[in-house]
């Protein structure tokens, strides 16, 4: 069925759109003035991207002058970046400009698609206030990180597979669904949903009469929009003996692990509705975080059979395309709760549950939600205007509500910054002391790497590589002097170059991943090592060996 709406009611989809587009545009780059935000796996990214439009690889130089393929990420997103860099484009300011492009793209499209599979210019107005106005989106966008193109990606796959259902002959569309989940898929592993979900929507909802001809293009689909993502794998695998330097992890405690997942997940899912300050000061850790998670995949479970229902009773709803967005939108989150469910509890290292991991379901939980207050608005429209304008009214509440909470976020990020471009790394004395104190000839190991790999622009070895869960065992002090471990950073901060940089931090991530008092383990730890020097935010020692 060809989708067709009213000129006038396109016309004001079309700049309820753009108006959300740029308005949300402008929340981020207020977010992002003072800088794009820079974490340890986006310094991961950066360096691997300048080194690949270097010509070195992309992947990271370690200090013993060896060469790591990238690890925990697929490359498109370096490769992207690399690409600006070769045009003489700063690589931070590449960055910047393509989580901007990404957003503003993302934000008119889904809008744009909900409004018209809603055939109501106010229900896409809705989707894209929201989108615009996220508490969420804003922050998530303003790291120079994969997700931005990604998600971008994820989102044209779905609405070029749409535009191929609704009429015979659109080949075109559904080659460009396929190239577009297939470029999802290559920026970060978590899109491998996004052909898995193509194809089988492509088999469900083909146009195809034939079952035998909706086999074969799911097929083709599933196939073609994995072929690159399967070959990047098959060369990490055979370079590095691992998949995303990720391994399975054997599990004796699946239970608990799944309630873990699910409270963590819960967290993320209360913060979609409350700020994180109240978060904290009402301490739902428990209980109330695994209610979330529980309510939210019950709803999800609702709205997808009473979609599916519709679908398959044959109706004159049958094949609208607003029951069509809805089914789909609702089984992505779900496969997106699943899939990353699986990653977190079957492998190491331990992936970090937080907002940005689920960004793509917050995007289909807004759109679930307006096409949902959209029927509810098509059916009052017909019988009451008083029962339309109460609706409104709560939407036009929460559409303010969320962008509040967005403008007061994004403020400060633009007046503190945040993460390694927050004022304690950039004013760091430590790292201060390291510039003038340190030759170009140390070895330095620490347990914040990736900061350091940014400010002094050199590979660092990481104190300990975490895979963390199957029981590391404590490493021994340095006082003892015969243990063998297999270290490199160890063995690099034994040598007579080497220098050990902790920084605060140390003391916390000791406790988390071993328990019990992280001074005291710190203490432990560096027994044997003489601290040269103690600063407001760390601590350098060395290693004098004994004559």
């Amino acid at each position: 069925m060809r989708l067709r709406i009213k000129n006038s009611n396109s016309s004001l989809l079309w700049a309820g759109a753009l108006g959300s587009a740029f308005a949300g545009a402008l929340l981020l780059w207020v977010s992002m003035s003072q800088s794009v935000g820079i974490g340890g796996d986006a310094v991961i990214y950066l360096e691997s991207a300048r080194n690949f439009a270097a010509g070195r690889g992309i992947g990271l130089i370690q200090p013993d002058g060896t060469f790591r393929l990238i690890p925990y990420f697929p490359p498109f997103y370096p490769i992207v970046l690399a690409g600006f860099a070769k045009l003489g484009m700063e690589i931070l300011s590449a960055a910047k400009l393509i989580n901007l492009a990404c957003f503003m793209l993302m934000i008119a499209l889904v809008s744009w698609g909900v409004g018209r599979a809603a055939k109501r210019w106010y229900v896409g107005w809705l989707c894209g206030g929201l989108l615009a106005g996220s508490p969420i989106l804003v922050p998530g966008y303003s790291w120079a990180m994969s997700e931005p193109l990604a998600n971008l990606f994820a989102v044209g796959a779905l609405a070029f597979l749409l535009r191929s259902f609704e009429a015979e002959g659109c080949g075109a569309s559904f080659a460009l669904s396929i190239g577009c989940a297939a470029a999802a898929a290559a920026t970060r592993y978590s899109m491998i949903l996004v052909p898995i979900a193509g194809a089988g929507l492509t088999l469900i909802l083909g146009r195809s009469r034939t079952a035998a001809r909706r086999v074969f293009a799911a097929f083709l689909y599933g196939a073609a929009s994995l072929l690159p993502l399967g070959g990047w794998m098959a060369y990490d695998h055979a370079v590095t003996a691992t998949t995303a330097s990720r391994s399975l992890l054997d599990r004796s405690e699946l239970t608990h692990e799944i309630f873990r997942y699910l409270r963590e997940m819960g967290i993320v899912i209360q913060g979609w509705f409350v700020p994180e300050s109240w978060l904290a000061r009402l301490d739902w850790r428990e209980f109330p975080a695994l209610a979330a998670a529980l309510l939210l995949i019950g709803l999800l479970l609702i709205v997808l059979i009473a979609a599916a229902t519709v679908r398959i009773g044959g109706g004159r709803d049958r094949d609208e395309p607003s029951n069509t967005l809805l089914l789909a939108a609702a089984a992505f989150i779900l496969g997106y709760i699943a899939l990353i469910g699986a990653v977190s509890v079957r492998t190491y290292p331990p992936i970090t549950i937080g907002q940005r991991m689920f960004l793509p379901a917050h995007i289909a939980a807004i759109v679930v939600f307006s096409l949902l207050v959209g029927s509810d608005w098509t059916a009052r429209e017909a019988r009451t205007k008083a029962g339309f304008a109460v609706t409104a009214l709560c939407a036009l509440l929460a559409v303010g509500f969320f962008t509040l909470r967005t403008v007061r976020i994004a403020r400060q990020n633009a007046v503190s910054g945040f993460a390694f471009d927050a004022p304690g790394w950039r004013e760091s004395e430590t790292i201060a002391a390291l510039k003038t104190r340190m030759g170009g000839d140390s070895v330095i190991v620490s347990n914040e790497e990736t900061a350091l790999r940014l400010y002094l622009e050199r590979p660092i070895w990481q104190l300990r590589e975490i895979y963390a869960g199957a029981g590391d065992p404590f490493p021994p002090s340095f006082s003892d002097r015969t243990a063998a471990t297999g270290d490199p950073a160890r063995a690099a901060i034994l040598a007579p170059d080497g220098i050990l940089v902790l920084f605060d931090s140390f003391e916390d991530q000791l406790a988390e991943l071993y328990g019990g008092n992280g001074a005291e383990l710190a203490k432990r730890l560096t027994e044997g090592l003489t601290l040269v020097y103690d600063g407001g935010d760390g601590k350098i020692y060395r290693f004098d060996p004994v004559p």
